[in-house]
């Protein structure tokens, strides 16, 4: 029986050692370098996101505190005057500015404006938000009118007092 004889193949000193199993350590850097840069892209993007979140949160309170005044001219709580700066009773961190103007055309209707701006404005993202309406003339309460009816108010009380409250 002839069997194979197992032949063994020589090696020479100078050939290629085997493929190593694992990275090398180029691979190992650039692995990092790529995290890196995205880990920093990744922290850019919340910040910027988180920057933004605020601004919206502080553009809609503007928003909130320019209607609520815009409510108040028009119920006649606040006078329709002209007036600039004035921090809200409420909320002391902003300042609303009211600007009213009669239209030429058509006739009857006046513009107001209602402007809020923050006490100490961000110089990043300056927030400002402008509330225009119009009025007529008839809707607009001045504070002129608001002394006069303060005026007759106290008139009829002192009247009603001398009268004992009774009519006739």
């Amino acid at each position: 029986m002839n069997h194979p004889t197992p032949t063994r193949h020589k090696t020479s000193s100078n050939s290629a050692a085997p493929l190593a199993q694992g990275f090398t350590l180029l691979e190992v850097i650039l692995a990092l370098a790529i995290l890196g840069v995205s880990i920093a892209v990744i922290g850019q993007s919340f910040r910027l996101a988180y920057r933004s979140a605020l601004e919206a949160r502080e553009l809609t309170k503007a928003q909130l505190l320019a209607v609520t005044k815009m409510a108040e001219v028009s119920a006649g709580i606040t006078p329709a005057d002209s007036v600039e700066n004035v921090p809200f009773e409420d909320s002391e961190d902003w300042l609303y500015s009211i600007n009213a103007e009669p239209l030429d055309d058509p006739e009857g209707l006046v513009v107001v404006t209602v402007l809020v701006t923050p006490a100490k404005p961000n110089s990043q993202t300056p927030i400002r938000f402008e509330l225009t309406r119009w009025m007529s003339e008839e809707e607009i309460v001045t504070e002129e009118e608001t002394q006069n009816n303060g005026t007759s108010l106290e008139e009829d009380a002192a009247g009603d007092e001398s009268s004992g409250g009774r009519d006739g």
